[in-house]
């Protein structure tokens, strides 16, 4: 089985005053190939680094403490001209539960490592 990284991108319309929750009005999925191609065999990186690249702007992993099978997101951001919500997660597949904690103390290293 290959790594592989799915995003998932949520759009929501502008918040409403007394609004309980924002209106979904679009989602996006992207795939991202984590398995060495030629580049990046000939720099000896491995789908751990090319996974973090992926990641690197994720903030927080769905379980506290951290898990295997977590998935990660990035914190919400407001279009500024639009005002439209986009949230995205990132869901891990095919990776070890030794990759995902490797991946996980090289994009959170602000948090505890798991490794420890």
């Amino acid at each position: 089985m290959s790594r592989i990284i799915t995003s998932h991108t949520s759009i929501f319309a502008p918040w409403e005053e007394g609004q309980d929750e924002p209106t979904l009005t679009d989602t996006e999925t992207d795939t991202y190939d984590c398995e060495p191609d030629e580049i990046d065999q000939d720099d000896l990186r491995t789908p751990v680094e090319i996974a973090a690249d992926v990641l690197q702007f994720v903030t927080e992993a769905s379980s506290q403490p951290f898990q295997p099978g977590a998935w990660y997101s990035e914190e919400s951001y407001v279009r500024p001209y639009t005002g439209e919500i986009e949230e995205v997660t990132y869901h891990l597949h095919g990776f070890t539960d030794a990759e995902q904690i490797a991946i996980h103390d090289a994009v959170l290293p602000q948090r505890a490592p798991v490794s420890a």
